[in-house]
């Protein structure tokens, strides 16, 4: 919504570069630690990014500035969480 309220465009799946090495899925797919453990890389790579953005947006688009920030409340809940997965998977 917000990318058409600035009269930008939401590429089709042929436009975009899949290059993404987060959550993929480890060889043993059996393996939760592992699966825990890439969700929480991946968690803080969408914190890394959140924050990147937020700073961008300082002073400039309020609008996206604050859904970032809500949207990072999110992701950063979403850690503490796996975290605490992880916590309890490792003590097994």
């Amino acid at each position: 919504k917000r990318i058409k309220q600035l009269e930008g465009r939401v590429p089709g799946s042929l436009d975009l570069a899949f290059d993404q090495k987060r959550l993929q899925p480890p060889k043993d797919t059996t393996d939760v630690i592992a699966v825990i453990k890439g969700v929480i890389d991946a968690e803080k790579g969408a914190i890394e990014n959140y924050n990147a953005i937020i700073k961008l947006c300082d002073g400039a688009d309020f609008v996206t500035q604050d859904l970032c920030i809500r949207l990072l409340s999110d992701e950063e809940e979403h850690l503490i969480q796996f975290k605490g997965f992880l916590k309890e998977y490792e003590k097994r």
